[in-house]
């Protein structure tokens, strides 16, 4: 759905921010990144790209919605890893910052 609302945002001509998370051990492999890139690429709207590293500030609330966090534990990308990921949007000509 998210896909198909881009292509329909790009084909309107409407200015596209894409904010992306990166999650480690969930959408940071090769395959996810590239896919995520080659996708973008083409848009013609595409403004820019910014790149969210996890981080861990909301797990503990999961325990007091009486939910299980499925990526608890998990350690925030380091800032090579951020770059190294912004290299591979930006090598598909996306303008790519991180936050």
């Amino acid at each position: 759905l998210i896909l198909e609302n881009l292509a329909r945002l790009d084909a309107l001509g409407t200015p596209i921010k894409v904010r992306v998370p990166v999650i480690p051990g969930v959408n940071d492999d090769a395959e996810n990144l590239e896919a995520a890139a080659a996708f973008l690429a083409p848009l013609r709207s595409i403004r820019s790209v910014t790149l969210l590293g996890y981080h861990r500030l909301g797990e503990s609330k999961y325990g007091h919605l009486g939910r299980t966090c499925m990526v608890e534990g998990t350690m925030p990308p380091s800032r090579e890893r951020m770059e190294e990921i912004a290299a591979r949007f930006r090598s598909a000509v996306l303008e790519t910052g991180i936050h």
